[in-house]
């Protein structure tokens, strides 16, 4: 379910219709008519949008809760790390769709017959901007992975921790129980050697 979400949301950033694919996207793309340019700035906009739910995620991470427990801090913590997940897929994804249209541009521009010097200059220079483009979002992704791997090494620690102070709580709680229990067996009697002491005093014996 995640990833159809995720497919979804990114078909809508890059204005790909639900009957259409990322291959038909590909081939509208056109040096002439511009449609490549409008892509990559679609792109550049989805990439920077995903970037920012990154640091809106991190922000809300750094800024502990006071009124929740360690339970309720883990799980808190743990939304914000889904999120941060979904949106370095979704930055994944992007990059790989901008070395795509690298190079499907690269293959329409190699396989014509018509040797047009602009139209070759002005290829070139998109693809060198689409290739710093992409350095960026790869600069971008490896940052924000980076924290994403500490606070996730981080959670793990905390999970632990709330696992044995459960296990703490239970092995108490049936020591608690074992010590309240009666262990005096079936169907014996319980004798109080003072009363038996002075009823053989008053029977003289």
């Amino acid at each position: 379910m995640e990833s159809k979400t995720s497919k979804a949301k990114l078909d809508a950033a890059l204005g790909i219709s639900p009957d259409k694919s990322i291959d038909d996207f590909l081939d509208s793309l056109s040096m002439e008519n511009g449609s490549a340019k409008n892509a990559v700035d679609k792109i550049d906009s989805s990439v920077k949008s995903e970037v920012e739910n990154i640091d809106a995620s991190i922000k809300a991470l750094s800024v502990p809760s006071v009124d929740s427990d360690e339970v309720e801090e883990y799980d808190r913590k743990l939304m914000s790390l889904v999120a941060i997940d979904s949106s370095l897929k979704n930055i994944d994804e992007l990059i790989n769709i901008s070395k795509d249209v690298i190079k499907h541009i690269y293959e329409n521009i190699s396989c014509t017959e018509l040797i047009d010097s602009e139209l070759i200059q002005a290829a070139a220079s998109f693809i060198e901007s689409c290739h710093l483009n992409i350095k960026e979002y790869i600069d971008l992704y490896k940052d924000r992975l980076k924290f994403y791997d500490k606070v996730r090494i981080e959670m793990l620690q905390q999970k632990h921790r709330i696992e044995v102070l459960r296990e703490k709580y239970r092995l108490e709680k049936e020591k608690k129980e074992a010590e309240a229990v009666d262990v005096t067996p079936t169907g014996t009697m319980i004798f109080d050697h003072d009363k038996i002491i002075n009823d053989l005093k008053n029977q003289n014996i």
